[in-house]
């Protein structure tokens, strides 16, 4: 059995994912016209740049200490016809790693940057990537939210967390938006009353380069930018490694993709690293408890999309790569203790594999024609290719799925309800109900909340769809609430937020019974 209609809404997460990779951003232009929110502090840099870029860091204090940034007011929010940036001088200073091998690498990279690396694309340019509300934002402590029409369903008791991209600090060359450090936006709701907070996953990656005050670790996504540029870089890592500035067996990854909960555990995933255990303090605050390998059973990085067994609460997972075996299958028993690994010798290559499903008996993988390019990324082009040759296989899928409109990608405009079970001559007949967000209005994955869990009988359909929608003419962001029954996909509650929270890639909701258990 697929876990109830969230693993329905993850399918056509890949849409949305693919849509996000360089491949695409390379041809994706800036719109005509764009917002700034001139109040944003600014990311610290250990460098001057050409460049500006609007964005903060995360305040050098205790988690529990945050500065908060002061929201422009709609008047304050204006338009330009291209990405606007701002650097602010900030009143605080940013502790900056002085060594000798620090300056000397520190401006090796720069050299890197200034005078090797060949024109940036549009896809990894930081003034494009990190345009209006792909901007990152600072960390904000629990604060309470204003539910501004409706009333919040009871059987929303508990938390809706929302991952993605944020980096800590302004990039010195190609970034690209999977780059960016992992940062949680929770919403905890209890008894029609909501606390709204954004933390970092507090990473490996994260604490040494905030201890340094600049990047260490290079960009996976971004980091290759041309033949010379990248063995330029891959020297620089060498030299960073060699003076014990970083450990990679520690992990490089950022946990900035998605959530999961299985084991009785909270885990922020990134497809390269191992999953980092999260929990819900009891005043809404986002911690991070460390990085798991399960005893030493998960040695390698693992799938960002595991799937639950609702009636075993196993977990599956898998893990890819451009060596043979190309896929390895395993399991999390219910007490969240990973078994054997189980190779797959029957794919004969590798395969860009970015999500999988199950049923009852099997685990389905979707073998399609998307595929690795490592070389290709070492010379500045996309790290994923399509092979229109190969034949796909594909797998079973549910009746109901809830989509995000893409218009104009990567932006959600709106939301869709596909009844996949209708006739497929005419694909409209399969759209049943929508709602979209409004001029300016964008928001996120949309994912289902059953109204009865726990309740077999009960309609696949009957509970909300919610998500984080974003305006971009107010600079204003919302929690929204949608009856998934309704034809409208009617808006029962909205929240208005203490600040913006910038587009990302997906959620989970966890209930209050399983909060307490964290």
């Amino acid at each position: 059995m697929f876990p109830h209609i969230c693993g329905k809404a993850s399918i056509t997460t890949t849409l949305f994912m693919d849509c996000l990779s360089s491949s695409f951003l390379s041809t994706f232009s800036p719109p005509n016209s764009t917002n700034s929110y001139p109040s944003s502090p600014p990311l610290p840099t250990s460098q001057p740049s050409s460049f500006r870029v609007f964005s903060v860091r995360t305040e050098d204090k205790p988690q529990t200490v945050t500065t908060t940034t002061k929201r422009p007011s709609d008047e304050q929010v204006k338009k330009s016809t291209t990405p606007s940036f701002n650097i602010e001088k900030r009143s605080r200073s940013v502790v900056v790693d002085q060594s000798l091998p620090s300056a000397f690498l520190n401006a090796f990279d720069n050299i890197i940057n200034t005078f090797i690396d060949p024109p940036l694309r549009v896809s990894v340019d930081p003034k494009h990537v990190l345009s209006d509300n792909f901007s990152p934002v600072d960390e904000l402590p629990p604060t309470e939210c204003e539910v501004i029409k409706g009333t919040l369903p009871s059987c929303l008791d508990g938390a809706y967390f929302r991952n993605g991209p944020n980096p800590q600090f302004l990039p010195r060359g190609p970034y690209h938006l999977f780059d960016g450090d992992g940062m949680l936006h929770a919403i905890r709701i209890s008894n029609g009353k909501a606390t709204f907070c954004s933390r970092y996953v507090k990473t490996y990656k994260y604490n040494i380069e905030k201890d340094a005050g600049f990047p260490i670790i290079p960009n996976v996504f971004s980091g290759f930018n041309g033949m010379t540029a990248s063995a330029a870089r891959m020297a620089v890592a060498a030299g960073r490694f060699l003076a014990g500035q970083f450990d990679p067996t520690k992990g490089i990854g950022l946990a900035n993709t998605s959530l999961a909960y299985f084991g009785n555990k909270l885990y922020a995933l990134g497809e390269s690293d191992l999953p980092y255990a999260v929990k819900l303090a009891p005043n809404g605050d986002i911690v991070t408890t460390g990085r798991h390998d399960f005893d030493g059973k998960l040695f390698m990085s693992m799938t960002a999309h595991p799937k639950i067994d609702p009636e075993t609460k196993e977990a599956f997972a898998f893990r890819y790569g451009p060596m043979p075996p190309f896929l390895t299958f395993f399991r999390f028993d219910q007490n969240g203790e990973k078994q054997p690994d189980v190779p797959i010798f029957s794919m004969t290559s590798p395969s860009f594999l970015h999500d999988f499903a199950i049923t009852k008996n099997y685990a389905i993988f979707p073998e399609i024609q998307i595929g690795m390019s490592p070389m290709e990324m070492i010379g500045g082009g996309s790290p994923v290719s399509a092979d229109s040759g190969k034949i796909p296989r594909l797998g079973v899928i549910p009746r109901y799925m809830y989509c995000g409109v893409g218009d104009p990608m990567p932006k959600i405009s709106g939301v869709v309800k596909l009844d996949v079970s209708l006739s497929e001559v005419d694909r409209r007949e399969c759209i049943v109900a929508s709602r979209m967000f409004g001029p300016g209005c964008f928001g996120g994955e949309p994912f289902f909340v059953a109204r009865e869990p726990d309740n077999p009988e009960a309609d696949e359909d009957d509970g909300y769809v919610i998500s984080y929608v974003h305006n971009e003419n107010t600079g204003e962001s919302r929690f929204v609430v949608m009856d998934a029954k309704s034809p409208t996909l009617e808006i029962v509650a909205a929240v208005k937020l203490p600040r913006r929270v910038p587009y990302g890639f997906h959620g989970l909701f966890v209930k209050e019974s399983d909060i307490n258990k964290l």
